[in-house]
């Protein structure tokens, strides 16, 4: 869900001199951007207020962490952003074997999506938040319980509060 077209400064570059060298252009978006004009292949995704799976987000310029899932029924023919990558990954996989390519590919891609493709996308979530230097030691299921405060949010641990953005790099260098 990224309009990278409407967002780049480069754009006429990127409509002119990159794009006619791409084979295959693929899009997924939550409505008619110019990067949906200018694709091969647009793929409609659930707005946030629609997202099944569990969807995450925070700023450096604010302390919080958000999760939440949507309200409403999806009104279309859409899909989480994750599925529609998942179940794309998959197909693709089954395509390249059916044309020769080694079953293990189809494998490798299935593997890789495994959980979103089981309907388990907030594994994936606890793989972020154990990578991550300022939400190591959270857990998916204790921010959606509210642990933390409110259900869905959690303080991230910066070293300061309110957030002073780059204080570890001034202070501790």
């Amino acid at each position: 869900n990224v309009n990278l077209i409407n967002n780049a400064k480069w754009c006429y570059e990127m409509i002119k001199n990159v794009d006619p060298w791409v084979e295959c252009i693929i899009s997924t978006e939550i409505e008619m951007t110019a990067s949906v004009e200018y694709s091969d292949i647009a793929l409609a995704a659930n707005t946030w207020m629609e997202s099944i799976a569990p969807e995450i987000t925070g700023s450096c310029s604010n302390p919080f962490l958000q999760i939440w899932k949507g309200g409403v029924a999806p009104i279309y023919d859409t899909r989480d952003d994750i599925q529609i990558m998942a179940q794309a990954a998959k197909r693709f996989g089954e395509a390249l074997v059916a044309d020769g390519a080694d079953a293990k590919v189809a494998r490798q891609t299935y593997d890789y999506w495994k959980f979103a493709l089981e309907g388990r996308p907030e594994v994936y979530i606890d793989r972020l938040l154990d990578g991550s230097t300022t939400l190591h030691g959270y857990r998916y299921a204790d921010v959606m319980a509210g642990k933390y405060g409110e259900p869905g949010a959690a303080l991230m641990l910066f070293h300061t509060y309110p957030r002073n953005a780059f204080s570890e790099q001034i202070a501790e260098s």
